[in-house]
């Protein structure tokens, strides 16, 4: 008897402990919970949150951009083109000479080495694209062109001053001397400007001479000579 009031006993401590400790640590989390709610501050960690995600895309975005290509617009091809290939006439030591020459400028570096104004012009237009490979003209005594240059470009008649002619740069300039140059505007002092790789780009300025210089440049004499046609770029 003595030893089942024990267990009676026994049972009733651990039921009562058991009883205690389901029932207050629910409470005293419960409050600590509410404690911490009540300490924490509403939009920090959020706002920091919300900083390190904005970083990180503006870093994903600065990794992904593309740096921007410039472009080229057709004038500034044109005149590229123009001062590639009297480059070319230059450093492959081309002579002037009206005669011996090869119709594209990869068959005179290949062989003879000579140029004339038109020729210089006719490969120009050829590797803009502006006619076909071997195509070429030159400007007749009276100043008219040789033949037709295709449906790309446009040949105006003119026979003003080139002063007068209503140039407008990348203009195809022929004068009645004869000679063929390209217009290339004005400078900031308003001097025209031109590329012109006739004999006075040589040193002799003389036939035979060889190449010396290339680019714009201003050439004062053509604003009184008479400009017969004007071959115009039709893209430009």
């Amino acid at each position: 008897m003595k030893n089942y009031k024990r267990l009676i006993a026994c049972f009733v401590a651990i039921t009562v402990f058991a009883g205690g400790f389901l029932f207050t640590t629910p409470t005293a989390a419960l409050a600590a919970t509410t404690d911490s709610m009540e300490n924490y501050a509403p939009g920090a960690d959020d706002a920091q949150e919300e900083t390190d995600n904005t970083n990180i895309k503006d870093q994903y975005i600065e990794y992904n951009t593309k740096p921007a290509v410039k472009t080229v617009n057709k004038l500034e091809k044109w005149y590229n083109v123009c001062t590639s290939v009297g480059r070319t006439l230059k450093k492959k030591r081309f002579h002037y000479s009206n005669g011996g020459c090869k119709s594209t400028l990869a068959k005179g570096i290949r062989s003879g080495r000579k140029c004339n104004c038109a020729l210089y012009v006719s490969w120009c237009l050829q590797e803009y694209g502006a006619i076909s490979k071997g195509k070429t003209f030159y400007v007749k005594g009276s100043g008219r062109l040789s033949k037709s240059l295709g449906s790309k470009v446009r040949v105006i008649r003119v026979y003003k001053k080139a002063k007068n002619a209503g140039l407008k740069p990348g203009d195809i300039v022929c004068f009645t001397t004869p000679h063929a140059c390209i217009y290339a505007g004005k400078s900031k002092n308003g001097n025209r400007l031109w590329f012109d790789q006739g004999k006075i780009a040589t040193y002799g300025n003389s036939n035979g001479a060889r190449y010396k210089s290339y680019g714009k440049r201003q050439e004062g004499y053509l604003n009184n000579r008479t400009v017969s046609y004007i071959i115009r770029i039709k893209d430009l």
